[in-house]
Protein backbone atom coordinates (compact mmCIF):
# COMPACT_ATOMS: atom_id res chain seq x y z
CA UNK A 1 0.00 0.00 0.00
CA UNK A 2 1.32 3.33 -1.37
CA UNK A 3 0.04 6.63 0.10
CA UNK A 4 0.11 9.52 -2.97
CA UNK A 5 -1.71 12.39 -0.53
CA UNK A 6 -4.32 13.50 1.18
CA UNK A 7 -7.81 14.55 -0.24
CA UNK A 8 -7.90 17.80 1.95
CA UNK A 9 -7.55 18.13 6.14
CA UNK A 10 -10.39 19.42 7.88
CA UNK A 11 -9.76 21.73 10.70
CA UNK A 12 -12.89 23.29 13.71
CA UNK A 13 -11.68 27.49 13.36
CA UNK A 14 -13.28 29.62 16.12
CA UNK A 15 -14.22 32.20 13.72
CA UNK A 16 -14.79 30.86 10.03
CA UNK A 17 -14.82 34.69 9.29
CA UNK A 18 -11.75 35.40 10.62
CA UNK A 19 -10.25 32.04 9.33
CA UNK A 20 -11.48 32.88 5.46
CA UNK A 21 -10.02 36.39 5.64
CA UNK A 22 -6.55 34.63 6.87
CA UNK A 23 -6.38 31.61 3.82
CA UNK A 24 -8.02 34.80 1.20
CA UNK A 25 -4.69 36.77 2.20
CA UNK A 26 -2.57 33.81 1.54
CA UNK A 27 -4.18 33.49 -2.14
CA UNK A 28 -7.06 30.96 -1.07
CA UNK A 29 -10.24 31.04 -2.35
CA UNK A 30 -13.80 29.88 -1.04
CA UNK A 31 -14.73 26.95 -3.64
CA UNK A 32 -18.17 26.16 -1.60
CA UNK A 33 -20.02 26.40 1.89
CA UNK A 34 -22.97 24.33 3.24
CA UNK A 35 -24.09 22.94 6.46
CA UNK A 36 -21.83 20.51 8.33
CA UNK A 37 -23.60 16.91 7.24
CA UNK A 38 -22.05 15.22 10.46
CA UNK A 39 -23.77 18.46 12.73
CA UNK A 40 -26.05 20.70 10.89
CA UNK A 41 -25.87 23.24 13.36
CA UNK A 42 -22.49 23.66 12.29
CA UNK A 43 -20.49 25.36 8.63
CA UNK A 44 -18.11 24.01 6.63
CA UNK A 45 -16.75 25.56 3.73
CA UNK A 46 -13.77 24.20 1.42
CA UNK A 47 -11.00 26.24 0.44
CA UNK A 48 -8.85 26.27 -2.54
CA UNK A 49 -5.50 26.68 -1.55
CA UNK A 50 -4.42 26.56 -5.42
CA UNK A 51 -1.70 23.49 -6.94
CA UNK A 52 -4.78 21.31 -6.11
CA UNK A 53 -4.87 21.54 -2.23
CA UNK A 54 -7.70 22.17 -0.37
CA UNK A 55 -8.90 22.58 3.20
CA UNK A 56 -11.74 22.53 4.74
CA UNK A 57 -13.18 25.31 7.42
CA UNK A 58 -15.36 23.86 9.87
CA UNK A 59 -17.44 26.44 12.28
CA UNK A 60 -19.83 25.84 14.92
CA UNK A 61 -20.60 29.18 15.77
CA UNK A 62 -21.40 30.24 12.34
CA UNK A 63 -24.59 30.46 10.44
CA UNK A 64 -22.56 31.93 7.27
CA UNK A 65 -22.41 29.20 3.78
CA UNK A 66 -20.73 31.16 1.36
CA UNK A 67 -18.96 34.46 -0.09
Amino acid sequence: MEINGVGYPAIIVKSIDESVEFYRKLGATVLYGEPNRDDPESVQLLLNLGADNFLMLIDRQSTRLNS
